[in-house]
């Protein structure tokens, strides 16, 4: 019988392409062992999140929950040898809950500002810019955040933009024009049905969130505006649970390592929003 045997010059790269995989995953291993001992006990890793806020997290047909987030931190979970335990709240619930110990994390498009970073540590695993969802046809032609004063502006309870709106209304109010009525809502799909039924002008969103919208509601709304105001979204951590911070941390790592965290924002069409580092927010006390 005839044998081929590989060329000796082309199996020296080839075992030292499978030393540095062996030694990279080596090297970026996230076992349970980094995780506090309540949790690597229990065997669960609890997450809060708001089920309205699609692409993110939301419930599909069956009622069964689906999302980028949602299958984000059920990987992080994974890489971390525990299950993952989900609990439903509104937005503005979600640090109270956290601070009432009900969760380990939130896993929920959260933006980290300052004023977050006074109460919560975060992980960083996106970043994402807001844009503004108006009817079709821009009826009130809006094109920029200026252009609300005077406008109705509905925003889910909680959010950053709602701080926004707020904002550029006493703007608009200094420069001698009608401060923007604004009314604040639980969920993105009521704010939605605000701006569907003509009961608002315009609302300022996360990119993904209204992308999600305007596919679910074609011919119904526009993008006035796009990719504003770049900011980092993270997973909260409670400030005394730094040991589990870490442990996340490390899970995306891992995660952008062997390709599931890509494939995770690919999927839900937010690759855009990919970053490379992960590393620990603590809070700013």
């Amino acid at each position: 019988m005839l044998r081929i045997r590989a060329p000796r010059f082309l199996a020296v790269p080839a075992a030292a392409a499978i030393l540095s995989v062996a030694h990279m995953a080596s090297a970026l291993a996230a076992p349970s062992g980094l995780l506090p001992k309540e949790i690597r006990d229990a065997g669960v890793l609890r997450f809060a999140g708001d089920f309205t806020s699609a692409p993110a997290a939301y419930f599909d047909d069956k009622h069964a929950m689906r999302g980028s987030d949602y299958e984000l931190c059920n990987a992080i979970a994974a890489h971390l040898g525990v299950k993952s335990e989900w609990t439903n709240l509104p937005f503005g619930g979600l640090i109270p809950a956290l601070g009432a110990g009900r969760a380990d994390a939130t896993c929920s498009a959260m933006y980290i500002t300052p004023e977050r970073s006074q109460v919560l540590a975060f992980v960083p695993y996106r970043l994402s810019g807001h844009g503004a969802a108006v009817l079709k046809w821009n009826p009130k032609h809006v094109h920029n955040l200026g252009d609300i004063c005077g406008l109705a502006a509905v925003e889910v309870l909680g959010t950053v933009y709602e701080k926004t709106i707020k904002e550029q209304s006493k703007a608009c109010v200094a420069a001698g024009k009608p401060a923007a009525d604004l009314k604040t809502f639980a969920t993105a799909a009521d704010v939605a049905e605000q701006l569907a039924d003509g009961r608002a002008d315009v609302w300022l969103a996360g990119d993904g969130i209204l992308d999600y919208y305007m596919r679910k509601r074609p011919g119904v709304f526009e993008k006035a505006f796009t990719r504003k105001d770049l900011k980092l979204i993270g997973i909260g951590i409670n400030p005394r649970d730094l040991a589990l911070g870490k442990a996340v941390s490390r899970a995306l790592k891992v995660m952008k390592a062997d390709g599931s965290y890509r494939a995770i924002l690919a999927k839900y069409g937010i690759l855009q929003e990919k970053i490379d580092v992960f590393n620990l927010h603590p809070a700013e006390r």
